[in-house]
C-alpha cells in the first residue's frame, strides 16, 4: 500500500512539473514571437513587426539604435537622433495633441528628426496582401476616410493653442484614395519625383493613404498618381518626414521586399536612430524579478525556493518508518490494566528503594486500617516489631519479598482466628 501511495504522489508531481513547463514553453513562445504586442512594433517578430529591422541595425557598428519606453519630456533624446514613430493611425494629424507636438517640435528644433509612419487605410474587409492573410485577425485596419475628420484644418491659422491639430500645425491634410488598386491585393506603385543616388525609382505601396500638402514647405519624396505618399520638410534645424505606409519596416519588407537605400535616407545622418514603443502602450515597468536581476538576488531566491521545497517535503513525507499499532484483543481492559500496573510498579521503583519498601506499605495499611480496628491491636504490635527488626537490621530476614510474605501470614492467621 505504501508504494502504490508512493508511485501515486511521484506520477501526480511529475504531472504538475509538465503542466508548469508547458505553460512557461506556451507563454515563452507567444512572448518571442511578439505576438502581444501591437503591429509594427519593434519587439513584434512576426511578418507584422519591426523587430528584423531593428535587430539588423543593432549589428551597424557606426549607428547607436535603441528602444525608447517614456514620454518625450521625461527623456534623454537629444538632437543627434533620429526618433521613429510607426505604425500610427492616420487620424493622429487630425486630433488636438499639443504635448506631444510640442516635444516632437522642440526636438526638431534642436537638430533632430522625426519620421512618422502610418497604418495601412485599406477599404476592404480583407488584409493588405494575401501573403499576410495568416495574420488578418490581428492586424488593425483603418477603415476611416481621414479626408472626412480634416476636411475644415485649411480654416485653422496653425497655432499652438488648444485647437490645433497636428495637421493644422504642419499645414498638410490625409486624404484617401478609393480610385485604384486591386481590392484582393491593392498594392499601388509609387514613383520617385526627382531621381537621387541610392534610391529606387519606384516602391510598392500597400494603403490608400495619400497626403495633400498645404504650404510649399514640404517636399514629395514619393507619389501615387501625383498624390504624395512620402514627403519631407524642414523644421527648425532638424526635419520631419511622413510617410503613408509602415510596410517597408515590416519583418515581411525585409525579407522580400527590402529597400535600404530608402531606409537610410528616412533615418538620415543622425548616428542615434530610437524606435517609439509609448505609443503603442509598451511601457518600461520595474517589477520585482527587475530588482532581483539588479541586485543579483538570483542565487539566494533559488536558494529560498530550494529551501521551502525541502521544508514541504519534511512535512510531507516522515523520514523515520511508521510505527505499527498495539494490537487490541477483546479483553481490552486487561490490557489497559496491565499497563497501569506496569506505569505504578514503575513509579514506585524510581521513588522507593527496596529497604524502605516494607516501610511505606506497613505504613500505608496502619493509617487505613491497623489505627481503626481495635481488634488488630496485639497484631499491629507484632507487625511493627517485624518492619522495625527490618529496618535496624537487627531481623536476619531482610529480603522485602521474605518479611512480606511473613507479613501476609500473619494477618491471614489473624482473619482465619
Amino acid at each position: 500500500m505504501t508504494l502504490i501511495n508512493n508511485l501515486a504522489r511521484l506520477f501526480l508531481a511529475t504531472l504538475v512539473a509538465a503542466f508548469v513547463y508547458g505553460m512557461f514553453a506556451l507563454f515563452a513562445l507567444r512572448f518571442e514571437e511578439g505576438e502581444m504586442f501591437p503591429p509594427y512594433s519593434s519587439l513584434r517578430s512576426d511578418p507584422l513587426g519591426a523587430k528584423g529591422l531593428y535587430q539588423a541595425l543593432e549589428r551597424l557598428p557606426s549607428l547607436t539604435v535603441e528602444r525608447h519606453y517614456h514620454a518625450l519630456d521625461k527623456t534623454s533624446i537629444k538632437g543627434d537622433s533620429t526618433l521613429l514613430y510607426l505604425g500610427l493611425p492616420s487620424g493622429f494629424l487630425n486630433r488636438p495633441q499639443n504635448p506631444v507636438i510640442d516635444q516632437l517640435e522642440d526636438l526638431t528644433s534642436k537638430g533632430g528628426r522625426i519620421v512618422i509612419s502610418f497604418r495601412p487605410v485599406n477599404e476592404a474587409s480583407g488584409c493588405e496582401a494575401e501573403s499576410r492573410k495568416h495574420a488578418c485577425a490581428s492586424l488593425p485596419v483603418d477603415e476611416t476616410n481621414p479626408s472626412e475628420t480634416g476636411k475644415d484644418s485649411d480654416d485653422s491659422t496653425g497655432d499652438r493653442d488648444g485647437s490645433a491639430t497636428p495637421g493644422d500645425r504642419w499645414a498638410i491634410r490625409p486624404l484617401s484614395d478609393s480610385l485604384s488598386g486591386s481590392q484582393e491585393r491593392p498594392v499601388w506603385s509609387a514613383s520617385l519625383q526627382k531621381p537621387a543616388e541610392g534610391l529606387p525609382s519606384s516602391i510598392p505601396v500597400r494603403s490608400r493613404l495619400r497626403f495633400e500638402v498645404l504650404d510649399g514647405d514640404w517636399k514629395t519624396l514619393y507619389s501615387v498618381d501625383e498624390q504624395p505618399v512620402i514627403v519631407e520638410r524642414t523644421m527648425g534645424h532638424g526635419s520631419l518626414v511622413l510617410v503613408a505606409d509602415s510596410f517597408l519596416f515590416s519583418n515581411e519588407a525585409m525579407r522580400g521586399e527590402r529597400s535600404p537605400g530608402l531606409l537610410l535616407w528616412l533615418f538620415g545622418p543622425n548616428g542615434r536612430l530610437v524606435f517609439d514603443e509609448l505609443h503603442f502602450g509598451v511601457r518600461d515597468q520595474k517589477g520585482l524579478m527587475d530588482l532581483v536581476r539588479k541586485h543579483r538576488l538570483t542565487g539566494f531566491l533559488i536558494a529560498l525556493l530550494v529551501l521551502g521545497g525541502l521544508f514541504v517535503w519534511k512535512n510531507a513525507v516522515p523520514f523515520l518508518p511508521a510505527t505499527q499499532p498495539h494490537p487490541v484483543s477483546p479483553a481490552g481492559s486487561a490490557h489497559i490494566g496491565r499497563d497501569l500496573a506496569g506505569r505504578l510498579t514503575h513509579l514506585l521503583r524510581r521513588n522507593i528503594s527496596p529497604g524502605q519498601l516494607i516501610r511505606v506499605c506497613f505504613d500505608e495499611w496502619d493509617r487505613a486500617v491497623g489505627q481503626h480496628d481495635r481488634g488488630l491491636k496485639g497484631m499491629r504490635r507484632e507487625l511493627m516489631t517485624i518492619v522495625d527488626a527490618q529496618q535496624d537490621g537487627s531481623d536476619r530476614i531482610m529480603e522485602p519479598t521474605a518479611v512480606y510474605n511473613r507479613i501476609s501470614k500473619i494477618l491471614s492467621e489473624g482473619k482465619t482466628s
